[in-house]
């Protein structure tokens, strides 16, 4: 009887070690996959406090380059503010991302994520997809119209107004509430980073290259 139990609380442990790691390896997949991608490069001053000024020179020369590597997947160039979004009652901060639509479905699913509306595409103007909790919060819908505020490149206010083309429902709610996605061209109408990225997500086809392609792109690129 002792060694039945001992047996039922190895095979019990076992069992909910598996289930944590699976849980952990989901969670690790949706990050890579609605969020971060595998790998990120910024201007090493970027992250310190998001100044528009920090861009990625030369960034969508230095994408081709990468998107020829074997081992990448898909490569998306962002423009990053943060600032505002305002409704006509409401106000909220917000993280706003400047993307080319298809560049960003083929590197994060956040398309498939859109449950109101639809994804952004290369041809629209002014358009922008918000999360589920965001629009409940400032209280729009589909074609609603908020302003967004942000800092452009040389740190002065700015302000557009957008109309929303789809809202999506995420597993992280500081996703949803926070992100915003815009059109790259758009965003750079107003913060006029001259088409520079602030951001390239790299998606790769294994998980395992990760440390080889960091170290090749140190190397590609030691001032990033």
């Amino acid at each position: 009887m002792v060694i039945i139990s001992i047996v039922l609380g190895l095979w019990a442990g076992t069992f909910v070690l598996a289930y944590v790691f699976g849980i952990m390896d989901q969670r690790l997949d949706d990050a890579i996959g609605y969020e971060i991608s595998h790998l990120q490069i910024h201007h090493p001053d970027f992250l310190t406090d998001y100044d528009p000024r920090f861009t990625i020179a030369q960034s969508d020369s230095i994408q081709s380059v990468i998107s020829a590597d074997p081992r990448v997947a898909a490569v998306s160039s962002r423009m990053v503010a943060f600032g505002m979004a305002a409704s006509p009652t409401v106000n909220s901060g917000g993280k706003f991302i400047g993307v080319d639509p298809k560049d960003e479905h083929a590197v994060t699913q956040i398309a498939d994520l859109v449950t109101d509306g639809e994804f952004l595409s290369d041809s629209d103007k002014n358009k922008v997809i918000v999360g589920k909790k965001l629009a409940n919060k400032l209280k729009i819908k589909i074609r609603s119209k908020i302003v967004l505020t942000l800092q452009d490149h040389e740190r002065n206010i700015v302000a557009g107004a957008f109309r929303v083309k789809g809202i999506f429902s995420s597993y992280n709610t500081t996703l949803e509430e926070n992100n915003l996605y815009v059109n790259r061209h758009d965003l750079d109408g107003l913060m006029m980073n001259n088409g520079q990225a602030h951001e390239i997500a790299i998606l790769l086809n294994q998980r395992n290259e990760v440390d080889p392609t960091v170290e090749k792109l140190k190397s590609n690129y030691s001032s990033l």
